[in-house]
């Protein structure tokens, strides 16, 4: 070792996620200053990684190969007029190119407000986001033991289709979480089916020749009324302005059915009806 100055390495590019020297980057581009014109050798670790020259300034970059995940303690050296200098202050930089584990919805609540608390696990000290399509509607950061807690925005009436996820601190996103799909507002009340036609033979006993039945009934006004033969939908209806419906059915099968209704207010579905057998 001569007289000539240990150069610097002053800064490294890509540091993704937060400025905290762990990056998804594993072609850091360094930049530094040493003895101009000096030859900088890129050591990580004991292991020489490369070389470059300074500029007449004393500038100079370097781009490495592709490193490996891991924990990478990145030195300089300079060397001029055959002496070289003591090695720089190190670098140390992790990085890290694997996506955690989509987060997992272990809660799930509407309150007052109409905002949805859903609550998980993922990796520790990760930042949830949580969606709606592609719409951002709420944020939080896991803890060290990996537990988080997120409060959505306000939402609409209706259903939604939410999903999670977890973004590490070196900028790796995860894959969306399970979908839950919680409901925001109270059901509308439950249709009623009041009566079917043609009920030919004897009158009440609900069996007929007729395979093409007229159902009627009501449900609350302007709403979307769906009809179904066990648990397959048959038909949907729009109940008029004081409520009352019907609805004609596709020709059925010789057999027993199940007939039952639904109705959805504002995006809100109720239960469904009492059954009719027929």
């Amino acid at each position: 070792t001569g007289s000539v100055a240990a150069p610097v390495i002053a800064s490294f590019s890509t540091d993704s996620g937060a400025s905290d020297g762990i990056t998804n980057d594993n072609t850091l581009q360094l930049k530094g200053t040493a003895v101009a014109n000096s030859t900088v050798t890129i050591y990580d670790g004991s292991n020489k990684i490369g070389t470059t020259t300074a500029d007449s300034s004393g500038a100079w970059s370097y781009t490495t190969q592709a490193l490996t995940d891991a924990s990478h303690t990145l030195k300089a050296t300079a060397t001029s007029s055959g002496q070289t200098s003591a090695a720089s202050t190190a670098l140390v930089v992790t990085v890290d190119t694997t996506a955690p584990a989509a987060p997992a919805v272990t809660g799930e609540s509407v309150n007052g407000a109409n905002q949805v608390v859903l609550s998980g696990t993922a990796e520790a000290n990760s930042a949830i986001k949580v969606y709606e399509g592609t719409t951002q509607i709420g944020t939080a950061t896991t803890n060290s033991s990996g537990a988080w807690s997120v409060t959505t925005s306000a939402l609409s009436n209706g259903s939604h289709v939410l999903t999670a996820t977890a973004t590490d601190d070196a900028g790796n996103a995860s894959a969306g979480s399970t979908a839950v799909d919680p409901v925001i507002g109270s059901p509308p009340a439950a249709p009623a089916i009041s009566s079917f036609s043609t009920d030919t033979g004897t009158a009440g006993d609900r069996i007929t020749s007729d395979n093409t039945l007229t159902l009627s009934g009501s449900a609350p006004a302007q709403s979307t009324v769906k009809v179904y033969d066990g648990s397959t939908q048959i038909g949907t209806v729009t109940a008029g302005a004081t409520g009352a419906w019907t609805y004609t059915t596709a020709a059925l099968s010789d057999g027993n059915h199940s007939l039952t209704a639904t109705d959805t207010v504002s995006g809100v579905t109720s239960a469904a009806s009492a059954a009719l057998a027929v």
